[in-house]
């Protein structure tokens, strides 16, 4: 979620913007739409934000909720950035001695795992938004942001900045094997590949 100091209907008001971009796919996005990407800790956000060091910051709406970015930033949309990533991973020979039985439990455990956390994320996000925006809040005061409503536009300029500058510096910092594997993936499931 975008959280900003001042009013915005559009992300493309985040053109000329400071905003705490994360990491270096949301510094391209930022920098695509012509906004200036400043890298922060997390921890330091809040700070940045009530200093006017950064005028706006990307983070999910419950975690920022939590680390008080609702103190400084007064408005907040609700479309979707970017994901965070989680990977479970095993050395190969690690995961062979194991006997096919405790794989087998494991790869079910972590596909239950896996659930849960999807549902986590969707429930985490609508409780953040609720607690940002003056609804009820199981995690403390709410607080009485202004929900800044996904305007139309909004997701054709998402979308062009992905396949425009995203994607591409993805290819640059990666190459041509982890382009081909995103194609091959991610790409063909949602029909955005790399050129």
């Amino acid at each position: 979620m975008i959280y900003c100091r001042d009013q915005f209907t559009s992300i493309a008001d985040l053109k000329g913007r400071k905003v705490r971009a994360s990491g270096a796919s949301q510094q391209v996005f930022i920098s695509h739409l012509g906004g200036s990407p400043i890298g922060l800790a997390f921890g330091e956000v809040q700070t940045a934000l009530a200093s006017g060091v950064v005028d706006c910051a990307i983070t999910g709406a419950l975690s920022g909720y939590l680390a008080k970015w609702h103190e400084s930033a007064k408005f907040i949309s609700p479309m979707p950035i970017n994901h965070g990533l989680i990977a479970h991973i095993a050395n190969l020979d690690w995961w062979n001695s194991l006997d096919p039985k405790v794989q087998a439990l494991l790869e079910t455990q972590l596909m239950g795992l896996e659930a849960k956390m999807f549902a986590l994320a969707s429930t985490e996000t609508k409780d953040g938004l609720s607690c940002n925006t003056g609804g009820a809040c199981a995690y403390g005061q709410p607080a009485a942001m202004t929900l800044v409503p996904v305007a139309p536009s909004d997701a054709a300029i998402r979308d062009e900045a992905v396949t425009a500058a995203v994607l591409p510096a993805y290819k640059d910092r990666c190459g041509e094997v982890c382009a081909a594997k995103w194609n091959e993936t991610i790409g063909a499931a949602q029909g955005v590949v790399i050129r």
